[in-house]
């Protein structure tokens, strides 16, 4: 029981205490479920795989992230089709081409 209790206080502690959230992936995922960014990340790429797997689309023009998580906040498509993600992806999807849109706000 005391143990558990420990755990607990430990984990507040960290969670108070961390300059950082990203710190720690645990900490990092869970801040992006409360945030609601996880959800978001999910639903758009949820669309995203369903161009990916649709047999009539041959050139996939994806939208940049609205939500990005820092847990999964890894290499994306590019805007360049010719980007090394990219032509796997497209390899791998049977496609022509994938690419992103450009993002005018960077």
């Amino acid at each position: 029981m005391f143990w558990a209790l420990g755990c607990i206080v430990a984990f507040i502690a960290v969670w108070i205490f961390t300059a950082d959230k990203n710190t720690y992936a645990g900490i990092s995922a869970l801040r992006s479920l409360v945030k609601g960014e996880a959800a978001v990340f999910y639903e758009e790429e949820m669309e995203r795989y369903e161009m990916y797997t649709d047999e009539e689309i041959k050139d996939v023009v994806v939208a940049t992230h609205s939500a990005r998580p820092y847990v999964f906040d890894s290499r994306d498509v590019s805007w360049d089709v010719d980007h090394w993600i990219n032509v796997t992806m497209a390899h791998y999807y049977h496609k022509n081409s994938i690419m992103r849109l450009i993002d005018v706000d960077s």
